[in-house]
């Protein structure tokens, strides 16, 4: 596995080749984020590749769903669900950290 132990974010990863790109990733043992400003899209994305692949060794699953449309400042600047700015960019920093693949599909 090409990527085991890495964390993969992918945008537009809610349908078509951001899902693809994400599936790949994830079958290839990275940790995978479908970030998709449709956040259904993004979820059943997620559910689809956890569906078709294993638990990752350490228990966690393959792929999970952020909503995030990269065209609105605003999601970028604060991730879904946090509305402290301070608190956001330390949970950027963290995720960041660890960040290893990112695939900017839109």
């Amino acid at each position: 596995m090409r990527f085991a132990g890495q964390f993969a974010i992918v945008t537009g990863g809610g349908y078509g080749i951001g899902e693809t790109a994400a599936m790949r990733f994830a079958g290839e043992g990275a940790s995978a984020v479908a970030a998709d400003g449709n956040e259904a899209g993004g979820e059943r994305a997620a559910e689809r590749i956890n569906a078709q692949l294993p638990v990752a060794a350490d228990g966690r699953p393959r792929a999970i769903a952020a909503r995030a449309d990269v065209s609105r400042e605003d999601d970028v600047e604060r991730p879904a669900g946090v509305r402290n700015r301070r608190r956001a960019a330390r949970r950027r920093r963290r995720f960041f950290r660890r960040l290893t693949i990112r695939a900017l599909n839109r």
